[in-house]
C-alpha cells in the first residue's frame, strides 16, 4: 500500500494468465488486497493499516513496474493486449462514478507507450502495449 514499497511474490506469471483482484476496506483503517492469477491457480492476500485514506477514488491499473534500484521505473513489458473486464467500485460500475480520467503512458519523446479504449458497459476496457520506451 502507498507509500510502501511493492510487494514481489515468487509465483510464475505466464502471458495470457487472467487475474482477479480486489482491495476491500475492512474498517478501521484496515485494507485488504487480494490478486489471484486464475490460470496459474495462485493467490495472495495482504493486510495493510492507512490512517487517514480518504476511500474517495479507485484505480484500475496496466503499467509498468516501480522500481528499479536508483528509483527509476523499469520498460514497459510487451503485454501485447490486455481485457480488463469487471471493473468495479463500491459494488457498482467504474464508470458509475463519474470523473473517470483515462491516462496514457509516455516516453520521454513524449511518445504513447500504450493505447487505452473508453469503458464499456461502464466497467470493462482493453489496454494494448506500443513501445517500452
Amino acid at each position: 500500500m502507498y507509500p510502501n514499497p511493492s510487494v514481489s511474490y515468487s509465483n510464475t506469471v505466464r502471458p495470457g494468465d487472467h487475474f482477479n483482484a480486489s482491495v476491500t476496506y475492512t474498517g478501521s483503517n484496515h485494507f485488504s488486497l487480494f490478486i489471484q492469477d486464475s490460470t496459474q491457480g495462485w493467490s495472495h492476500t495482504t493486510t495493510g493499516t492507512l490512517a487517514g485514506a480518504p476511500r474517495s477514488s479507485a484505480e484500475v491499473i496496466v503499467e509498468a513496474p516501480c522500481c528499479t534500484a536508483s528509483g527509476g521505473i523499469l520498460p514497459l513489458a510487451n503485454f501485447g493486449t490486455v481485457h480488463v473486464t469487471g471493473s468495479m467500485a463500491n459494488g457498482a460500475a467504474l464508470g458509475n462514478a463519474g470523473g473517470v480520467t483515462q491516462i496514457i503512458m509516455i516516453d520521454s519523446a513524449g511518445r504513447d507507450k500504450d493505447t487505452v479504449s473508453s469503458l464499456t458497459s461502464g466497467e470493462n476496457f482493453t489496454a494494448t502495449w506500443l513501445r517500452s520506451n
